[in-house]
């Protein structure tokens, strides 16, 4: 059974705008859940999902605690672009019986490179769940494009600073096969390297894991009524036909699709094939009451020496 929310580990999903975090959120629930963009910042607020029967979404608005509900199917119709039910939105809670749920409670976070106020906001939600002491990350999951920018640099900065462990997944975006993106995970390594931080291995003891997140999410989940998300598939359609055809070979099936697109190994890890989560709340608590006396030791000698 899971356990409660205060004694499951937190995990975040965290990388700049339009990198693919909403939907690695959406592969990991096999849903449409989590709102997806097409080329514009499109995650304003943090979304919160944890395990339960209920099926509903909770609204925060204003800085008020008493949220406006939705079942998921309503949610889903909505999308994102209700003027009344998303106005002044701080914050949305998901409960939802989904396997991946069952041992950590997952955040997927506004991008950290958004341009113009929104985007500032958007960095300034997203940093603040990172530095919040009350309510610890015990778990990142960093989404990186195949060119590691200044911003995703920062990024790997941050959450490297945050003593917590962490994962790294490379969105291999524009229809591209994750099996000819080596060059690009070899560079991004080689980087991380460099800056002297070490990711959790994903699968085959690669620091940097290539995986294509549209291909994977297209083969799984189908669209419920006409919403932007539908609106997404079929320009996912017409762009995985197109790169097919473009190298002149025939489309492969969606079970073909899925094993391609390289996500499997991420869902293994993340269920617990690589990654266990049942330590992580203590293994976490640890380091940081270690970090917390070594402070203590280093005041303590400060005054002495004063």
């Amino acid at each position: 059974m899971p356990q409660n929310d205060s004694a499951m580990p937190v995990v975040a999903i965290v990388g700049t705008y339009q990198v693919g975090k909403s939907t690695l959120m959406n592969c990991l629930l096999a849903d449409s859940v989590a709102h997806m963009g097409d080329g514009n910042p499109t995650t304003h607020v943090v979304s919160r999902f944890r395990y339960g029967n209920d099926e509903i979404a909770r609204l925060f608005h204003d800085n008020s605690d008493t949220p406006l509900k939705m079942d998921l199917p309503e949610y889903r119709k909505h999308d994102g672009t209700s003027k009344n039910a998303f106005k002044e939105l701080d914050r949305v809670e998901f409960v939802m019986n989904r396997e991946c749920l069952r041992h950590a409670v997952v955040m997927d976070t506004p991008g950290l490179d958004a341009r113009g106020e929104e985007g500032s906001k958007d960095t300034l939600q997203t940093m603040a769940v990172l530095d919040d002491p009350q309510n610890p990350v015990d778990f990142v999951l960093v989404v990186l494009p195949e060119r590691l920018s200044a911003p995703s640099e920062e990024v790997i900065r941050k959450v490297a600073s945050l003593h917590s462990p962490f994962a790294v997944i490379m969105n291999c975006m524009e229809h591209r096969d994750p099996g000819a993106c080596t060059k690009a995970r070899d560079e991004i390594e080689a980087h991380m390297r460099n800056l002297g931080v070490s990711p959790v291995p994903i699968a085959e003891g690669r620091t940097v894991w290539p995986c294509n997140l549209a291909w994977y999410l297209w083969s799984k989940v189908e669209a419920q009524g006409k919403t932007r998300f539908s609106d997404l598939l079929e320009q996912w359609d017409r762009g995985i036909n197109g790169s097919f055809e473009d190298q002149g070979l025939s489309m492969p099936s969606k079970p073909q699709i899925a094993a391609m697109s390289r996500v499997e190994p991420v869902l293994d890890f993340f269920r617990g094939g690589g990654m266990a989560f049942a330590p992580l709340r203590a293994h976490v608590d640890l380091s940081r009451a270690f970090d917390t006396w070594r402070q203590e030791r280093h005041e303590l000698a400060l005054e002495a020496s004063a």
